[in-house]
């Protein structure tokens, strides 16, 4: 997970962000933080789809900061010439993990999913989501 700097500074009255729909609460709270220790200066969030903020972006929505879920995308942005060069930072790391009904009594694996008693899978949308396509690939 990446996020870019547009190089707006912080000198300004309000900073925007816009951010992987995840990262809601966390940011949100991070957020009240700042503006608590830095009086006058309000952060504006959005929350949404990775995919769609960079699509937005490429057409000229602004924007200060973007969280993506997609290292790509932030990465992309830079080519392009659209986020300030050299600020992309990694500001998480996920991990996939497969849960499992403990009545079914197996250990959770990727094998553990053949079994004929699981009848039912649950991955993001690999079309718009990182874990998604990476569900995929298990």
């Amino acid at each position: 997970m990446w996020a870019v700097l547009w190089g707006a500074g912080l000198a300004q009255a309000q900073v925007r962000v816009v951010a992987a729909a995840d990262l809601q609460y966390a940011l949100t709270e991070i957020a009240r933080a700042f503006e608590a220790k830095n009086p006058g200066i309000k952060v504006s969030l959005s929350f949404g789809s990775s995919g769609k903020f960079y699509t937005q972006l490429v057409q000229g929505l602004e924007a200060d900061l973007y969280f993506s879920a997609e290292r790509l995308y932030p990465e992309l942005l830079e080519k392009k010439g659209l986020a300030e060069a050299g600020t992309r930072r990694p500001y998480a790391i996920g991990r996939m993990v497969i849960w499992l009904d403990r009545k079914l009594g197996l250990e959770p694996s990727p094998e553990a999913l053949k079994d004929p008693r699981i009848t039912r899978l649950a991955i993001a949308n690999p079309v718009h989501a990182p874990y998604g396509r990476a569900a995929v690939t298990l």
